[in-house]
């Protein structure tokens, strides 16, 4: 073998190791509750991840779609065509790290990447890389709005609203959300593309959102082609499929996990197979009549107009029925649509739905397998960070237990005494 391809050979054998290394500490004690990171160490930049059509109103244009990417590691004006290895990871400490993309919402009608860089700014601090997307919006209800209460419907909530489409999309939400999950179908796969220049490790990918956002993640994670056909009849043939829509990139990826705040399925019975066997942790409001907490009508819908949505309550169901072994949890109490959704900065209740997101991540990936529910019985308003804290610590360390060591906890109630600041509560917790 001649030096050349001697060379050759150790580079790529350097460049694999360098590849595989995960950044299990970062800079200090990441992926914990605490930040690793100050704010002015994390760097931000734009990326066009997609060119698309069929935007409502505009089918015939073609529209770019960006996101931002957040990271404690240097990210470069562009990503290069050929993958360079090295260079990016000897600057950030010859190591890749867990990526979350987090989507927002807005009914599938309204807002833009920019309104999650609070919760985009935290988990980048405690050392994830973190994409905030922006995705296809737009679609306009017929009559059926008229049994659709103290929904935002009204012009002035969007500019896109014109009666004069009414006839011909009638079935617009479902394009609309159908739109918006190849949107995040290429978004995904523009990150594993470039995973190596972006300090990605593609074993660690978490998908996450709020309402909108949140359905968008579930719904990726959960329904394949064939079950999305089922789900929004029409979609398919008019949009194409939803793995070859916005960029060439034909990367296949596995999400390792879900960030669920307020979200929904279309049907739990989608839940079946081994390629669903995904962790999550979920937020929602007991109360919330937008997109229901168990199986009900969404969009504050009388009429079923838009069919039955799964929440929260009912995925957890469906997941610890089917997978014994896969870490769940979900945190729920009386409120409606958007619990704990305030700046994390200056509302300590919104950081912790964050830090318990990072907590169960970092457990799940050291084998953690807990199903855990906790129900607050009180409204949200009068529940103060130091009482979350309480009933359910921050814990960000798995400690392995045996195999045969269960805790099965179910139906605990816990009343505390007067002048207690603990809430009534509801846990299941089995291990």
């Amino acid at each position: 073998m001649g030096k050349n391809a001697l060379f050759a050979l150790c580079m790529s054998l350097f460049t694999t190791n360098v590849m595989a290394q995960f950044c299990s500490t970062g800079s200090g004690n990441c992926y914990q509750q605490d930040s690793c990171f100050m704010q002015s160490q994390v760097h931000t930049h734009d990326y066009k991840y997609a060119t698309v059509y069929n935007i409502y109103k505009s089918s015939g244009v073609p529209v770019d779609l960006y996101m931002t990417i957040y990271s404690p590691c240097a990210l470069p004006d562009q990503l290069p065509d050929k993958l360079d290895h090295i260079t990016n990871l000897l600057a950030c400490k010859k190591c890749s790290r867990p990526f979350i993309m987090l989507i927002h919402g807005g009914g599938f009608r309204t807002g833009c990447r920019s309104t999650t860089a609070d919760e985009c700014m935290e988990f980048a601090k405690r050392g994830y890389v973190v994409a905030a997307i922006d995705y296809r919006l737009g679609w306009v209800p017929g009559d059926e709005k008229q049994s659709c209460k103290n929904f935002c419907f009204v012009e002035k909530c969007s500019p896109i609203l014109d009666d004069g489409c009414r006839a011909i999309l009638k079935d617009s939400l479902n394009f609309a959300m159908y739109r918006s999950l190849q949107d995040a179908a290429a978004a995904m796969r523009f990150i594993v593309h470039h995973a190596v220049n972006l300090n990605i490790d593609t074993n660690f990918l978490y998908i996450g959102g709020y309402s909108a956002g949140a359905i968008i993640s579930a719904n990726l994670c959960y329904m394949n082609q064939q079950e999305l056909n089922l789900a929004m009849p029409g979609a398919y043939t008019a949009l194409g499929l939803r793995d070859l829509s916005g960029n060439s990139f034909t990367d296949s990826y596995k999400i390792a996990g879900v960030f669920n705040n307020w979200g929904c399925l279309y049907d739990t019975v989608y839940i079946k197979g081994v390629g669903d066997k995904i962790p999550m942790i979920a937020f929602h409001g007991i109360d919330d009549s937008t997109v229901p907490f168990a199986k009900g009508f969404p969009l504050n819908c009388t009429n079923g107009a838009y069919g039955y949505y799964y929440g929260s309550s009912a995925m957890y169901k469906r997941l610890i029925n089917n997978y014994p072994n896969l870490p769940v949890e979900l945190y729920a109490c009386y409120g409606g649509h958007g619990i704990f959704n305030n700046d994390p900065e200056k509302d300590k209740r919104s950081l912790y739905r964050i830090q318990k997101a990072i907590c169960f991540f970092n457990r799940a990936r050291s084998g953690d397998k807990t199903q855990t529910f906790i129900q607050i019985n009180k409204n949200e308003n009068k529940i103060p960070y130091q009482e979350l804290d309480l009933i359910s610590p921050l814990n960000c360390t798995y400690i392995p237990v045996s195999d045969n060591y269960v805790v099965n906890t179910s139906s605990i109630k816990r009343k505390g005494k007067r002048g207690s600041n603990i809430a009534n509560w509801t846990a299941y917790r089995k291990r």
